[in-house]
């Protein structure tokens, strides 16, 4: 059991620039309306690349989502930086 979680932890995430940006205003604390204004997409848009993201990362919160991303990619402030830029 330690075994499949640790090999499902360590595996390398890829994001597409939009799942970039979700996250990123995710981790600064922003609704699915904020985020879809400030993406041009509509807020059912948001919830749908959330929720299949946490599918595909297998949590069930997005609480979990953060916590697994942040360890799977590093510190987030350091991604919203480079997707500020």
């Amino acid at each position: 059991m330690f075994e499949q979680h640790w090999s499902s932890s360590t595996q390398a995430v890829t994001l597409s620039l939009r799942q970039q940006a979700l996250v990123t205003l995710m981790a600064a604390g922003h609704t699915d309306t904020g985020m879809a204004a400030r993406l041009g997409i509509s807020a059912r848009t948001v919830a749908y690349e959330v929720r299949a993201l946490m599918d595909a990362h297998g949590v069930c919160s997005r609480f979990q989502l953060g916590v697994m991303l942040s360890r799977t990619l590093g510190d987030l402030n350091a991604l919203a930086s480079s997707s500020a830029g």
